[in-house]
């Protein structure tokens, strides 16, 4: 059934009531699309987030969340196609195949990434780029971080997020991959020097985009060094076991300062097992 174009223009609106009331009126399929071919899981995503009032973003998380309980898919990939956005007469064009995930991470929007990690987004689906007119080769399958990844200069310059990278691989998202021929780090990298030598002429707050790419390729590079990222999680507690094994040897000892409950933590009488299993839980919950 195709969706009516009240319900699905309530979706973007983050209006619940007429969405849920739909859903009443008879057999619905939550992932049945309106005329333009996107579900209303996908429309209620498809307003600009970042910037609205805390309360928008419950109402957004709270229509996601009673969708997905009817069934919708938040894995739903969107054809490419000319969309009227309902609300202010504007025309865009939606890219082939992209999940909300891809379209969220590829402006490296925080709030939007984390809801849908949240609602169970998979970092590892792949989206296969269909050929354009100009082109009729197929390209290759791409990750949400590889599509992200693949922005042009500027546009990465300018919106790339290190705690969204973070959350990202936090979910299970991989590092191994190539844009435009470079790795992650070294893509960063290549942006931050271009946009060095654009600065004077088109670029704002230079200073800052560029500290949080920096940012970005020191997190990419530790987690490498560690060879995961859980590895990277655990460097700490692995810190605070070699800090116990010298306390057992009595070459490390706890000052005044030291908080009770690290003591206790690195106090060599407490089973090595005991002590990392809440090393692990901290780092699971991180």
């Amino acid at each position: 059934m195709v969706v009516p174009d009240d319900v699905w223009i309530a979706a973007i609106k983050r209006d619940l009531d007429p969405v849920r009331g739909w859903f009443a009126s008879g057999d619905r399929d939550a992932n049945d699309r309106d005329r333009e071919g996107f579900t209303l899981l996908y429309r209620a995503f498809q307003s600009n987030m970042e910037s609205a009032p805390e309360e928008f973003q419950a109402k957004r998380l709270a229509i996601a969340r009673f969708l997905i309980a009817q069934g919708a898919d938040v894995n739903f990939q969107a054809q490419a196609t000319r969309v009227d956005d309902g609300l202010h007469n504007l025309t865009v064009t939606i890219v082939n195949d992209l999940t909300l995930l891809h379209m969220s991470l590829s402006l490296w929007k925080a709030s939007e990434v984390d809801m849908l990690l949240q609602l169970g987004a998979d970092v590892t689906l792949k989206r296969l780029s269909r050929p354009r007119d100009s082109d009729h080769s197929i390209r290759d399958h791409v990750t949400p971080l590889e599509f992200a990844f693949s922005r042009y200069h500027l546009g990465l310059f300018s919106t790339f997020n290190a705690r969204v990278l973070e959350s990202m691989l936090r979910a299970g998202a991989s590092l191994d991959f190539s844009s435009n021929g470079l790795s992650p780090e070294a893509r960063l990298l290549n942006v931050i020097e271009d946009a060095k030598l654009e600065a004077q002429f088109v670029l704002a707050n230079v200073d800052e985009r560029v500290r949080e790419l920096d940012a970005g390729r020191t997190l990419i590079r530790a987690v490498r060094q560690e060879g995961s990222y859980r590895a990277y999680l655990r460097r700490p507690h692995k810190a605070l076991l070699r800090i116990r094994s010298l306390r057992a040897r009595g070459r490390a000892h706890a000052i005044d300062a030291t908080p009770p409950h690290v003591a206790r933590l690195l106090d060599p009488s407490l089973p090595n097992e005991i002590a990392w299993g809440i090393l692990t839980y901290y780092c699971d919950a991180g």
